[in-house]
């Protein structure tokens, strides 16, 4: 069962019915977008090199440009300009992650992209992403098909709404733990229902990263929500309604009114990396020490918001470090414009641009809200991922702790032209 938005997408891009004993070779021949991580990009760039393909299939494609000094095509020719040359997009140094900028930038509901490396939440604009390695990659950029297996769908039907103190990464961890108790991942989540119109877009993007870190990719239906999040990034041109239409019961209903704060600890995963692992209630760990909270790239500019709401007038709790990373310039200058980052200045924070590391020892708590698993895997002690509120909440404790309304108003984002981030 579906709510027929991966088929959709799917179909609008060539990916053919096929009978379910050829259900492996189903080719897809389109995608719109590719993402590069900055791994992944040298390498492709030096296969279409060595292939000789001058001109690129896909017409947009990001690239993360600020690592990755190998040369190819003999000594002394950088990657980044052969990229260039075959029209990608390289970020700029210091204008933000990869996905984020993608987020704000390029995310374009009904597309599909294909992302070698860090994961997106296009998912919440209505846009799917699929996995690929650099070699599928470099193969689809070079004209190739992409051959894949006709995915999983698994349709979540959300009601209600959410309460205050739960969202976006909760609602993830709440269908990871389903799909875990049912041993069977779906190979890409649909949401849909009623509930869906009272999910925020913030939250939209909570969910559909923490799910794509994981490895599940996500589709959310596009609503006036939907406009209004693109509008409000100057891209409302970019905006097309995709309906979440049931063709039979849903896998899964959640009722977002009974979701409460859940942490996801970090785990080690096959080689080498890390991955959230089984959910627990937050209730269950209140009191737990915290020395550092982590608010990472992938939290939106509602979230650093609501957490100066919640932590206006107010310092964070001794001993323990609050560090806010923006996930992009353009947020940062929004942040900074509409007062957030005076906020949360004075309660004690330190706010920084691109990824804030946590320390690499240490044998203490921490706990992180939209920050890759993959960070924390390297780091010392015992981390812990969850959502803006319960960041919020460990802060003026010093623990973890139950969220509670209070604090100041959440302050008006006010739009800041900001410069080109690509090369």
């Amino acid at each position: 069962m579906s709510f027929r938005l991966t088929r959709a997408l799917l179909e609008a891009h060539g990916l053919a019915a096929v009978p379910p004993e050829r259900e492996r070779d189903a080719v897809l021949r389109s995608v719109d977008q590719v993402l590069l991580g900055a791994d992944e990009a040298p390498l492709v760039v030096a296969l279409l090199e060595r292939a000789g393909v001058a001109t690129l299939r896909v017409r947009t494609v990001l690239a993360e440009g600020g690592r990755g000094e190998s040369p190819v095509g003999g000594p002394g020719r950088d990657w980044r300009r052969a990229a260039l040359e075959r029209g990608m997009l390289l970020s700029r140094p210091g204008h933000g992650a990869i996905g984020v900028l993608q987020r704000e930038h390029l995310a374009v509901p009904g597309q599909m992209l294909l992302h070698a490396g860090p994961p997106t939440a296009g998912g919440a604009f209505g846009m799917l992403a699929l996995a690929a390695d650099a070699i599928e990659a470099a193969a689809v950029l070079a004209g190739g098909d992409l051959r894949r297996r006709r995915p999983r769908v698994a349709a979540v039907e959300l009601t209600e709404s959410p309460p205050i103190g739960a969202g976006g990464a909760d609602l993830a961890l709440a269908v990871l733990a389903r799909a875990w108790e049912a041993a069977e991942v779906p190979d890409v989540i649909e949401f849909g229902g009623e509930g869906v119109s009272r999910l925020p877009m913030s939250e939209r993007v909570g969910a559909a990263w923490l799910l794509a870190e994981a490895g599940v990719p996500s589709l959310f239906p596009s609503d006036e929500m939907t406009r209004a999040a693109l509008a409000a990034l100057g891209r409302e041109h970019d905006w097309r309604r995709l309906e979440a239409v049931a063709d039979g019961p849903a896998t899964w209903s959640v009722s977002l009114a009974s979701l409460e704060p859940a942490l996801a600890p970090i785990a080690p995963a096959a080689g080498g990396c890390a991955v959230p692992a089984a959910p627990r209630a937050l209730r269950a760990e209140v009191g737990r020490p915290v020395e550092r909270v982590l608010v990472g790239p992938a939290a939106t500019l509602e979230d650093l918001a609501r957490l100066a709401a919640r932590l206006s007038g107010r310092r964070i709790a001794a001993g323990t470090e609050g560090v806010v990373a923006a996930g992009s310039r353009a947020m940062l200058d929004r942040a900074v414009a509409a007062g957030i980052v005076a906020t949360l200045l004075e309660a004690g924070l330190r706010v920084v641009e691109g990824e804030a590391a946590p320390p690499g020892s240490g044998s203490g708590s921490g706990l992180a809200c939209g920050v890759s698993p993959s960070l924390l895997g390297g780091a010392r002690g015992d981390w812990r991922l969850g959502g803006i509120e319960a960041a919020a909440a460990a802060m003026l404790a010093g623990a973890l702790a139950m969220p509670v309304e209070g604090g100041g108003t959440l302050p008006e984002p006010v739009p800041v032209v900001s410069v080109e981030p690509w090369w």
